[in-house]
């Protein structure tokens, strides 16, 4: 089964395993943590079956005396900057993941923040032990739909990146691709504001947008810049000003660690860690190896719009690319993803812990890293799928053969469980 409920919400593939009657307690154990009377939002992408599921939601959510804003079809950073800008209590998104099957639900705070693990365990301490509260029927809540996210959005974009203005006396065509239409459709958008063309046959700049809200890679006059060199861009624009803090999970590719007056802070993958640790170490940016940008003065959260929006005002319009990506250190990437049974997953990693120590030095802040001067390997469980994740980054092809015996380790004690 694909199902998963745990402290980053709850997602499953509708028609398959997706269960209604769990969300539906699920949300009824929100309304209850946030109290009768309070004002949320909630917001969907365009994925077939999440109107179905904001129905299932919405029945929850008034029958818990919520009064809800009904954004319909946004972002999931348009949810985060509406619920902050509007100080409501909390905001539910529905879909924003992948692949495209799959569907479920998050829940954020009134800080626009992704509900932190402590939260959501007192969400799933009520939902387990079934201690929900309902209104009665003159307190139940109510539905106001709204589009005000929008103006909001843009208005914050505007605030963050002064240096937009400039992309109107640009004379360039945008391709745009990938499989995050509500994002896709928000891009198309901004960019018409400012007098870009759109042209995906012909396109100077090319990007393209996954469903998890990350920029797969940009093209720009048949040079490819793929989720770490983008990332790097980034990194070494904002560290060509000040020194800057860099908060990341410990997937970190060494091109990174290698730019100048940059701080490394290591945290565990997920968006709320790279979150709350932003917070907490008043960091700059964080960053995860998919691809994922955080920009705390814009939101804390990704957002894939917000990220290409930076690059072309600040980054991709003034820079000899070329020339800049000859200070880029090039390493060979691996990412291997294992199934595994959840039941399963934990023993596997520590049967793994126990054969590595014999030789290696571990580290196990998220998972278990093993690293020297030229190369990284780490493996964790993944917080949202059924996989334990390899992720690797060598220069010396005698360091993949590691990376070989720790992919036959697991396989071997997942087929032994399995037997």
């Amino acid at each position: 089964m694909f199902e998963k409920l745990s402290l980053s919400g709850y997602r499953a593939k509708p028609g398959f395993d997706f269960d209604l009657n769990k969300v539906s307690e699920l949300v009824q154990a929100f309304a209850t943590y946030i109290g009768e009377g309070q004002k949320v939002a909630i917001g969907i992408d365009k994925k077939k079956s999440s109107p179905m599921i904001k129905y299932c939601i919405l029945s929850s959510l008034i029958a818990g005396g919520l009064e809800v804003y009904d954004l319909g079809e946004c972002t999931t950073a348009q949810l985060q900057i509406f619920v902050s800008e509007k100080k409501l209590k909390a905001g539910i998104m529905v879909g924003g993941f992948s692949p495209e099957e799959v569907n479920g639900i998050r829940f954020f705070r009134n800080d626009g923040m992704q509900f932190s693990n402590a939260e959501m365990q007192i969400v799933l301490n009520i939902y387990f032990l079934r201690k929900f509260v309902l209104s009665r029927w003159d307190k139940l809540g109510k539905v106001v739909k709204t589009n005000e996210h929008r103006d909001i959005y843009l208005k914050r974009i505007k605030k963050v990146i002064p240096e937009i203005e400039k992309l109107r006396d640009l004379k360039i065509k945008i391709g745009i691709k990938g499989n995050a239409q509500t994002s896709i459709e928000c891009l198309e958008e901004l960019l018409k504001e400012y007098g870009l063309k759109i042209n995906n046959k012909k396109p100077d700049i090319l990007v393209q947008i996954n469903s998890d809200n990350a920029i797969d890679f940009i093209k720009i006059n048949n040079k490819v810049l793929n989720q770490i060199k983008i990332i790097w861009l980034i990194v070494r624009t904002l560290s060509k000003q000040k020194k800057i803090k860099v908060v990341s999970n410990t997937g970190l590719s060494q091109s990174i660690r290698e730019i100048e007056k940059t701080e490394i802070i290591e945290t565990k993958a997920g968006m709320q860690f790279i979150a709350e640790t932003v917070l907490n170490e008043m960091a700059d940016i964080g960053i995860e190896g998919c691809g994922s940008v955080l920009f705390p003065e814009f939101l804390f959260g990704y957002d894939a719009v917000f990220t290409f929006m930076f690059l072309l005002a600040n980054v991709l319009k003034d820079i000899d690319l070329e020339e800049e990506l000859k200070q880029f250190s090039e390493y060979n990437q691996i990412k291997k993803f294992i199934s595994i049974k959840p039941e399963i997953a934990n023993c596997v990693l520590n049967e793994l812990k126990m054969f590595l120590n014999k030789k290696y030095k571990i580290e196990t802040m998220d998972g278990i890293k093993i690293k020297n001067k030229d190369m990284w390997v780490t493996v964790r469980i993944s917080n949202n799928e059924n996989f334990i994740k390899i992720l690797s980054e060598y220069k010396n092809e005698k360091d993949k053969k590691l990376i070989d015996v720790i992919e036959k380790f697991i396989n071997k004690s997942v087929n032994k469980y399995a037997n």
